[in-house]
């Protein structure tokens, strides 16, 4: 039992940095495009004021996922070298 729980450890923890990892990336290409896509409106227009907003919410959660995912992993390996279960 003992071996079938690390071995679970490790797929959860791959499951999670896949999901992490393709959201951020999500954000993130969101970011980019709606931060190109700012430059080529007249300013302070309402689609440049939206594009800026889609702009910031994605910067902000990816933002915010980096550090949520970072401190999964602090967590993760901290229990790990606690317990020697890596």
């Amino acid at each position: 039992m003992r071996g079938r729980c690390r071995g679970m450890k490790g797929i959860v923890a791959v499951i999670l940095f896949l999901a992490f990892t393709i959201l951020l990336a999500f954000f993130v290409v969101l970011g980019l495009a709606s931060g190109e896509a700012c430059f080529t409106m007249p300013l302070l227009s309402r689609a440049h004021v939206a594009c800026l907003v889609i702009w910031a919410t994605a910067v902000i959660t990816a933002i915010i996922m980096l550090v949520v995912f970072a401190g999964i992993v602090a967590l993760v390996f901290e229990q790990a070298v606690y317990t020697h279960d890596l």
